[in-house]
Parts: C-alpha cells; structure tokens; sequence
C-alpha cells in the first residue's frame, strides 16, 4: 500500500522526497512527519528518496540508517543485543537457589515461612525492612 501512494506521489509532485510515518501517512515537511510520528506507537519515519533510497529516523533514540542495507545491519545489531540481554538472563537454577536463599533468611527473621507466591526480590525485601526495624527497636537513636 505505501509503495504505491510513493509511486503516485513521485508520478504527480515535482519533490524528490517525501516523509512517512508508520501508519503509512506521507509528508512533504520533516517536521509535520516528526510531530505526527510522536502520536503513534510507532515513531519512526522514513524518509524516501524519487531514487528508491529509504532513510530511517526513530525519534526514540535518534537512530539515523540509511538505505535497505543499513536497515538489515540494524536488525541485524537488535537481535545481537537481543540475545546478549537473554543470556544475561538467570538460570531457572540460579532462580531456585536465589529463592532458596531468600526464603530461608526469611525464615531465619520471621520464624514462619513466607508466601509461596512471592519472587525472591521480595521475599528479601521484607527480610531486609524487617531487620532493619529490629535494628531500631534494639538501638533506637
């Protein structure tokens, strides 16, 4: 669909470049593009060239790539740092053993076990607010 409103837009205008948006709205000015791209999801806009050539702008971290090549690289660096991110990631066993710590500090202050539908981050937290009490009822400033 966009390519051909290009095609008709290239056809019967005298612009070498026109400006979309992800909803597939053309703009002859950048800045129209830009303040209509901040009321998508979507922010990017694409500025297309009469030659074919495609230049992306994400407002969101002012990524500029130009052409299908340099779009390919960018996907290409997403799904990288995609799966740096995943494999930085803990194990389903590093999980159980951080859960398994935290319940038994828990227990340890408590006395009681906790909430079995608690994450281990909030598990230590209320460990940690309650040791902290008893700090101040032992040494009260």
């Amino acid at each position: 669909m966009l390519k051909d409103k290009l095609k008709y837009f290239f056809k019967n205008q005298s612009n070498d470049k026109v400006f979309s948006t992800s909803d597939e709205t053309l703009f002859v000015q950048k800045q129209d593009a830009l303040a209509h791209a901040r009321t998508l999801e979507d922010s990017k806009v694409l500025e297309h060239l009469k030659s074919g050539s495609v230049t992306v702008e994400d407002q969101e971290d002012d990524l500029i790539t130009t052409d299908h090549a340099g779009l390919q690289r960018k996907a290409q660096e997403v799904a990288q740092n995609q799966l740096k991110d995943a494999a930085k990631q803990p194990t389903p066993a590093e999980l159980k053993a951080a859960k398994d710590k935290a319940v038994s500090e828990y227990k340890e202050v408590f006395e009681e076990e906790p909430d079995t539908k608690l994450t281990a981050a909030k598990i230590s937290e209320l460990t940690e607010a309650k040791k902290a009490e008893l700090a101040n009822i032992q040494n009260p400033e």
